[in-house]
């Protein structure tokens, strides 16, 4: 399977995490789900700027997610759960970490992919 294949593969899957999460959380996420679409097709056809914008929202995803999850494990004020904090909704932490983790792994395998093709192309 060629790398950037693969990339467009995780990209797409992101895409479908953001989908399930325009269904079950708010609408809003359905614009990110369009993104990860586009930029899954960018990085098929080679485009260099869908790279580089690609290695961009991914490590910004990374960052986000990896905060989210210390939230849940370090909240900031003791008389309210890092949910309430951030989503003011009830909280359910074993969905939230099951909703927030796999996509971490397929952003952080698709920033590491492409960061290994950028790497191998120089």
């Amino acid at each position: 399977m060629e790398i950037k294949r693969s990339v467009a593969i995780l990209m797409a899957v992101l895409a479908l995490h953001w989908v399930y999460m325009t269904f079950f959380c708010e609408w809003q996420f359905f614009i990110l789900a369009l993104l990860y679409v586009a930029l899954a097709y960018g990085v098929y056809k080679e485009s260099k700027a869908a790279r580089y914008l690609s290695l961009m929202i991914l490590l910004l995803h990374l960052l986000f997610n990896i905060s989210l999850i210390g939230f849940v494990y370090y909240p900031v004020n003791a008389g309210l759960s890092a949910a309430d904090q951030i989503f003011l909704v009830e909280f359910d932490q074993t969905r939230f970490l099951v909703e927030v983790i796999p996509p971490t792994l397929f952003a952080f395998a698709a920033f590491f992919v492409l960061m290994f093709s950028a790497a191998r192309r120089s």
